[in-house]
């Protein structure tokens, strides 16, 4: 829209309206909102609708789909670029135009609403994360790295000495290794699956099982007390 201005200017608006001054206020306006809400703000939600889920604990692929957002913003977006630059012609334009903004705001409502959700269900893993699982946990490739070092604490030195060291913050432990497998950790870091996986199934095969499950309660009862 901006290369297109001068066109638009002297070969449209111009001749039609009969204007002097070749420079249109409701075509820039459009294309003003055109770049914030048709791209920075596109690119607001759809960087959130990643970033959110992950930082919460959510499996993105398992999180709400944003897709009624994604249409009504850009329907928003195209009634308002359309019906302001048609304001250069007809007054009547504007009031098909403000209806372009509640279009948006319920958009932007359902984005939010997600968002929070995506929160709220992110404290309720933390808050389950505490409960001691008493089952025998069998760790294969699809066991997600956050399940192993909830119930395996100990299990945190076998990551770290195998080549995960950003383990040692804790965010990433109540992020992100909630939402990735075993498998695909060590596919993104080039780590020996196997070799990880054969460590790790020792520790589960540990003679001190029930000590260390009784050792794990009694901390959880004293958290609760």
């Amino acid at each position: 829209m901006l290369v297109f201005t001068p066109i638009y200017n002297f070969g449209i608006y111009m001749p039609i309206t009969g204007s002097r001054i070749p420079f249109s206020h409701a075509f820039f306006g459009a294309y003003r909102h055109a770049l914030t809400v048709g791209f920075i703000m596109m690119m607001i939600v759809g960087v959130s609708s990643k970033v959110v889920p992950t930082l919460s604990g959510v499996d993105v692929r398992r999180a709400n789909s944003l897709w009624p957002t994604f249409v009504l913003l850009n329907l928003g977006n195209l009634t308002r670029v359309s019906f302001q630059i048609a304001t250069d012609f007809s007054p009547t334009a504007y009031s098909i135009m403000g209806v372009s903004g509640f279009i948006e705001v319920v958009g932007l409502t359902l984005w939010g609403y997600e968002l929070f959700a995506n929160i709220r269900v992110g404290k309720r893993l933390e808050r389950e994360s505490i409960v001691v699982n008493f089952q025998y946990l069998d760790i294969t490739p699809s066991t997600k790295v956050g399940e192993v070092l909830n119930h395996y604490p100990e299990s945190l030195e076998i990551f770290i000495r195998r080549g995960f060291p950003l383990l040692r913050n804790p965010v990433l432990r109540k992020t992100v290794a909630r939402t990735i497998t075993i498998e695909q950790a060590c596919r993104r870091e080039g780590v020996d699956l196997s070799g990880l996986l054969d460590e790790l199934q020792q520790l589960t095969k540990g003679a001190g099982e029930p000590a260390r499950l009784v050792s794990i309660a009694r901390k959880h009862q004293a958290q609760e007390v």
